[in-house]
């Protein structure tokens, strides 16, 4: 099994085929290794994961952003750049569609991190959301965080705040 994340879709593999498995919501839950357990949400998957004061939940998401276009030399810029469409030479191959794309993407983590809090979950994808969900801590979970360097965007890093929070 492979989970993709930019796409949200689980895939598989049978008899050397590949597959995607469909229809989420008739899967009560999917547990790799017996290490690793996928529930589901929305038309995808979240990773339930066990921490030592409770349960997080994360939804692994990756996007593509535009950071410019190819420009001389194969180097990145932000400047306007125009390429020749070849197309209209009487050239049509699905690489030549590629090659006539200047915009270059990188892929960026955005992730979203749960947490299941009076019977329903609380969506968290920045510090900002964290101290709405406990805000008399405030001050304790804002030092934990410069104490510590947590970055959201670091996986492990939000994992280890959310576990500090819920033993609070």
């Amino acid at each position: 099994m492979n989970y993709d994340a930019v796409n949200d879709k689980m895939y598989f593999m049978d008899q050397g085929n590949l597959m995607e498995l469909t229809n989420a919501a008739l899967v009560d839950s999917i547990v790799w290794a017996g290490k690793r357990t996928f529930i589901p949400f929305g038309k995808g998957f979240i990773e339930k994961v066990m921490l030592q004061n409770g349960t997080a939940f994360v939804h692994w998401r990756i996007k593509n952003v535009n950071v410019g276009a190819t420009g001389a030399m194969g180097a990145v810029t932000q400047a306007k750049v125009e390429t020749i469409n070849i197309r209209s030479m009487g050239v049509f191959s699905a690489e030549s569609n590629r090659m006539n794309s200047a915009d270059v993407y990188q892929q960026k983590n955005a992730n979203e991190y749960y947490l299941y809090v009076d019977g329903k979950f609380s969506k968290i994808t920045s510090k900002k959301h964290v101290l709405k969900l406990y805000p008399e801590y405030k001050a304790e979970i804002e030092g934990y965080i410069d104490e510590n360097k947590i970055q959201m965007t670091e996986p492990l890093s939000v994992l280890e705040l959310l576990n500090f929070c819920m033993g609070l």
